[in-house]
């Protein structure tokens, strides 16, 4: 999809769906950046078991706590065309 804005999804939809996904599954205090897999700009992403293909995915950067530890970054992918989260835990880019 050449415009992000025009998926079936649009990203503050997307945005909301992975507000609802944290806040059900307690997984930080909300959402920050929400992106298309083609503006991750270098980010690294290594995510085992996501359904579909994630490069047709938002994925949304969770929002946590400050703990002081080097961590993953917690992501959810929410599928563009159809809304469905894909994946929700670890984005594997500790480091």
């Amino acid at each position: 999809m050449g415009d992000k804005e025009s998926a079936m999804i649009v990203r503050e939809l997307a945005r909301a769906i992975a507000e609802t996904e944290v806040k059900a599954r307690k997984l930080g205090t909300g959402v920050g950046e929400v992106l298309a897999f083609d503006e991750l700009a270098g980010r690294s992403l290594n995510m085992y078991m996501v359904r579909g293909d994630q490069t047709r995915c938002w994925v949304a950067y969770v929002q946590r706590e400050f703990t002081g530890r080097l961590e993953s970054s917690t992501v959810i992918l929410v599928d563009q065309e159809t809304g469905e989260v894909v994946y929700a835990g670890g984005a594997g880019d500790e480091g």
